[in-house]
């Protein structure tokens, strides 16, 4: 049965609270901010009368004589009913910001051990296999505790509530990283298709303007953002990559009068590299952006290569950052190139993809 993980964290808190609260490390804290008296005391999230409601729900979790009937309480699934208590909980929840930070602490040790999916679909997935089974987590069970419930989480032997906790806490997080690579999927096609336009317009421009710099650089960045989770795809990201970089690399050196060997990025010499650049020197370098655009565009490129090629860091999704700058980063990205798509033909859309 799978628990949400509201109630997984409550129930891990409440099921170690005997031991996990001498921890030394800080982790209880920084994560739920609170201490062995959980809701007993002030909390900064809470009015005095919303922790009164979660101690009062806590304590009929602790008259129930099974793990199903305690989550029965947590879950609203109980006779007499929580509801004021669960919205006092979630409060805290969301105000603690708990689920991030869990996630950061759980993808960080995942990446550690080399076991996130990402990692895992890009070492090769058994044949058939789309996404990683959760078992190659299993490994980093006890890594995964301590980063969430501490350094003494582990002082006694996971069982009971306190392991069913952690298996869904963990549930989660594997979950969220399978929601994360559905969508990449998804959207992988639109994406595509957009840097593919997005190149063309400039590799057969006669001028090329800061707005078609503007738009490949966002085009190939949101392609970069997903491309991590398609091992296949990513010579062809390395093409427009390059390609990019060399045009905007002879822009800036021009602008700047300086060697271009000066504001290059150094990049690997893969065959898909080789061919953006090869595409690149066919735009004319007379055609380039005027100097007043250069700092713009020359802003846009760096945040493009921030990221060491072929770092294996699973991409955030923007859904699930609080205040991520999505919307603003849709409206000035005008259409990602689609006004472009229906100016061509079936034969060019075809050559592109």
């Amino acid at each position: 049965m799978s628990h949400n993980l509201q109630s997984a964290v409550l129930m891990l808190l409440l099921s170690g609270k005997g031991w996990i609260f001498e921890d030394e490390s800080g982790t209880l804290q920084e994560v739920f901010s609170l201490t062995e008296k959980l809701f007993d005391k002030p909390n900064k999230h809470l009015s005095t009368s919303e922790r009164d409601l979660i101690c009062t729900m806590i304590e009929a979790i602790g008259k129930r004589k099974s793990g199903n009937a305690r989550y029965k309480v947590l879950e609203g699934k109980s006779k007499g009913g929580w509801s004021t208590g669960h919205e006092a909980l979630k409060k805290w929840f969301q105000k603690q910001k708990v689920s991030n930070h869990i996630g950061q602490r759980i993808d960080e040790v995942y990446n550690n051990l080399g076991v996130s999916p990402m990692q895992l679909i890009n070492e090769g997935l058994e044949e058939g296999e789309e996404f990683p089974n959760i078992l190659d987590s299993e490994r980093a069970k006890e890594d995964i505790l301590l980063a969430i419930a501490g350094d003494h989480a582990l002082e006694h032997v996971p069982c009971g509530d306190f392991r069913d906790a952690i298996t869904a806490i963990n549930h989660h997080a594997w979950e969220c990283h399978r929601k994360r690579f559905r969508r990449a999927k998804d959207g992988l096609p639109t994406k595509k298709l957009a840097a593919a336009v997005a190149v063309k317009e400039i590799e057969d421009a006669d001028e090329v303007t800061a707005q078609q710099l503007r738009e490949v650089t966002k085009a190939v960045k949101a392609l970069s953002m997903t491309v991590g989770w398609f091992p296949e795809e990513q010579d062809k990201l390395g093409e427009y990559e390059e390609f990019l970089k060399e045009v905007v690399v002879v822009a800036v050196a021009e602008v700047r009068k300086v060697a271009k060997e000066k504001v290059t990025v150094k990049t690997d010499n893969t065959p898909g590299r080789k061919c953006g650049a090869q595409r690149a020197r066919k735009v004319k370098t007379g055609s380039l952006i005027a100097a007043s655009d250069v700092e713009e565009i020359w802003a846009l490129y760096v945040q493009l290569f921030e990221t060491e090629p072929g770092q294996l860091e699973a991409p955030q999704d923007e859904e699930d950052i609080e205040n991520s700058g999505r919307a603003a980063w849709l409206d000035n990205s005008k259409d990602l190139g689609m006004d472009g798509w229906h100016k061509m033909d079936n034969d060019k859309l075809n050559h592109l993809l």
